[in-house]
């Protein structure tokens, strides 16, 4: 096997690093996805957080959240059970969206069960909707996020 003299070996001289990025800039796609690529862990790990909690705390105040419903007409039976069932799907959901094998499912389960709180909860509660500390209002940015994750979650 012959040796080639520096920058004999494919007919063209090597460029610089540099030269060669400022000859293939980068495309609008490329510089989108780059960025929301580095916000995924925050994006993952802020839905996470935010569903892990809403469970923990549907537990821990199991009697008031119940109240809620109770307080407009809903059965104590069925408002336990769609309290603990919410704290229970909020729990997997959380949990789900930080196993990478779920994560996109679980993103896509948020979505739809936002939109199964935000539906409900305006037609049990639509006194909810302008409660000063909007916690209707607060599922559309969650809801959102949700939209993201799973967006940009894709399967492997």
């Amino acid at each position: 096997m012959a040796i080639l003299p520096l920058g004999k070996g494919g007919g063209r001289p090597c460029r610089a690093l540099g030269e060669t990025l400022a000859a293939m800039p980068a495309t609008a796609q490329e510089r989108w996805f780059a960025r929301l690529y580095l916000l995924l862990p925050m994006i993952v790990g802020t839905l996470a957080l935010f569903w892990i909690l809403s469970g923990l705390i549907g537990l821990a105040r199991f009697a008031a959240a119940r109240e809620v419903l109770t307080s407009r007409g809903m059965s104590a039976g069925a408002a336990g059970l769609l309290v603990g069932g919410g704290a229970l799907v909020d729990l997997a959901l959380g949990a789900g969206v930080l196993v990478r094998r779920y994560a996109r499912s679980a993103a896509v389960g948020m979505v739809a069960v936002s939109l199964t709180y935000l539906v409900g909860g305006t037609i049990m509660a639509p006194d909810l909707l302008v409660d000063p500390l909007g916690p209707l209002v607060k599922i559309l940015p969650a809801l959102t996020l949700g939209v993201i994750g799973a967006a940009l979650l894709d399967e492997r």
